[in-house]
């Protein structure tokens, strides 16, 4: 008991509470946004971007890992980007501005959980308000961030075998249920681009790689494995959801989450299941988001900790109560200001701390320029596929 309370103290992980985190931070809202464009790129050719998309995240990933250990026990992204690009007279005035842009990020990013959450809540019980169902999820997925890292770890472990619980007992009714065929071939090159912003954001976890690289306690060989172990749980569960949604979905649209369709193509105990998947989904990435965002308020502003709680998931609640708010329009935003904000700070810090320490990395050999200029480029083409998608919703609801 005491070596227990020891590592909640110390805040240690092991391999699959690490893997847990990054699973549950992104088996989220961009897995249940996929299937329709998915659809609509081509299933064979969709499966041959998520494995890009994964190589890519994969290795941004490891930057943040090796930049967060550099920086010291403790840090995160702020401190990464105050170590390393936050340099000069105006280094002050360049912090808040950064400070504010991360938080717009983490924020858009909470938006879109409690706004899609609340919308599957109130498609099976709509005799319950779609803002309370908002407030509901707001009180039980915002609670856990008031915890610690330890306990996140062992609720995200939880969440992710529950949601593989869920998703097979999804896809055994899908297999009893084909109501749609495959799509071959996509529709056009700008669906492909849209297609890439979303399996980038779909897949990455950068906000809470911190948090894990610091509970391992900054072995490298632990953190590769829980990156890529927690990123193999999420692009399974993708590929799975996203060919037997497609398969069995009845009014598959760009707007919601694609649960409710895929229940709607199944059956009616599908719709408890499906919501189930869905719920656990938001809730578990909503905890890393919220736990992530927390650290930094914390750690920027050195406030108590409960008021950095209230800071970090208040503005998510208050803003998905805007009417026109989209749980689709939330995600591409948080998809294309997480891909400026990693583009334009975290790959140039790494190159920093690259020449700094002789060229030691976390990546090794291939932690080199080539590799920067590779996922600098896949950063530019997730925005633009971002942007892509939220002109392609304003058109849709505007016309």
């Amino acid at each position: 008991m005491e070596a227990v309370l020891d590592n909640i103290k110390n805040k240690k992980l092991n391999v699959r509470q690490g893997a847990a985190i990054v699973n549950g931070y992104g088996v989220g809202a961009g897995i249940l946004a996929m299937p329709y464009l998915a659809n609509k790129v081509g299933i064979w050719l969709a499966l041959l971007i998520l494995v890009i998309s994964y190589g890519f995240i994969y290795v941004l990933q490891l930057m943040i890992a090796d930049l967060t250990i550099k920086t010291g026990k403790g840090s995160h992204m702020l401190d990464i980007f105050k170590k390393y690009i936050i340099r000069g007279k105006a280094k002050k005035v360049i912090s808040v501005i950064i400070f504010i842009f991360v938080f717009i990020v983490l924020t858009s990013s909470l938006c879109a959980y409690v706004t899609g959450a609340a919308d599957v809540l109130a498609n099976n019980i709509p005799q319950v308000p779609l803002i309370a169902w908002k407030v509901i999820f707001y009180v039980f997925a915002g609670v856990l961030a008031l915890f610690g890292l330890k306990i996140l770890g062992y609720a995200e472990q939880f969440a992710t075998l529950a949601i593989f619980i869920s998703v097979g007992a999804l896809i055994i009714g899908s297999i009893l249920n084909i109501n749609n065929t495959l799509n071959m071939m996509p529709d056009s090159a700008m669906t492909v681009f849209s297609f890439f912003g979303i399996a980038m954001f779909a897949l990455n976890a950068f906000f809470c790689i911190p948090q894990v690289a610091d509970g391992l306690q900054g072995d490298e060989k632990k953190i590769k494995q829980s990156i890529a172990l927690g990123m193999l749980f999420n692009i399974v569960i993708i590929i799975f959801v996203t060919i037997f949604a497609v398969l069995s979905s009845v009014g598959l649209n760009g707007e919601d989450v694609c649960t409710n369709a895929w229940a709607a193509g199944i059956g009616d105990w599908a719709k408890v299941v499906g919501a189930i998947f869905t719920i656990l989904a938001m809730f578990s990435t909503y905890w890393s988001v919220s736990f992530a965002l927390r650290d930094i308020i914390k750690n920027s502003l050195n406030i108590d900790v409960r008021l950095c709680w209230l800071i970090a998931t208040l503005p998510s609640l208050c803003l998905s109560m805007i009417p026109m708010a989209h749980f689709t329009t939330f995600i591409d935003i948080a998809s294309a200001t997480i891909a400026l904000l990693i583009g334009g700070f975290i790959i140039p810090s790494f190159h920093i701390a690259r020449k700094e320490n002789n060229n030691h990395n976390i990546l090794g050999k291939f932690g080199c320029l080539a590799t920067e200029i590779i996922v600098g480029i896949a950063m530019l083409m997730m925005v633009g596929g971002s942007i892509v998608n939220i002109v392609n919703t304003i058109m849709v609801n505007y016309k």
